[in-house]
């Protein structure tokens, strides 16, 4: 059973197609947009199917859409989704003040799965054993 549906907007496409692998295996939904033309559809695809994605995932450094357009999409669609921005090549000043393997991918997807799992109404609809 699907738990929730989670977008993923980055312009690595093998990386976000190894992440949606991995948020699938734990029961979450997950759809990825690689441009700006996959990214408006996947949201205006969902909002015509009465349904928003849980969470948007998003590279902070994305060269082909800025977190301010996904806004305005998704503002425009009436819907209210969460944004998580991240960067799997940190700034050196983040990388200097978090650590430098704060932001790998790996990491990333671990905490975003942990923050997903302890959440009460997602939890038991996620299959941990892919954790």
């Amino acid at each position: 059973m699907k738990a929730y549906d989670v977008l993923l907007i980055d312009e690595d496409k093998s990386f976000t197609e190894t992440v949606r692998t991995e948020l699938q295996k734990a029961g979450i939904g997950a759809a990825s947009a690689n441009c700006k033309g996959e990214a408006f559809y996947c949201l205006e695809k969902k909002h015509q199917d009465g349904e928003n994605f849980y969470l948007v995932v998003m590279d902070m450094h994305c060269k082909f859409i800025t977190p301010d357009e996904v806004k305005s999409v998704i503002n425009s669609l009436g819907g209210v989704m969460p944004h998580l921005l991240f960067s799997t090549s940190a700034d050196k000043m983040l990388q200097k003040n978090i650590g430098g393997d704060a932001f790998k991918p790996k990491l990333l997807l671990e905490r975003m799965l942990k923050i997903l799992i302890n959440h009460p109404s997602i939890a038991g609809k996620i299959d941990r054993s892919c954790c």
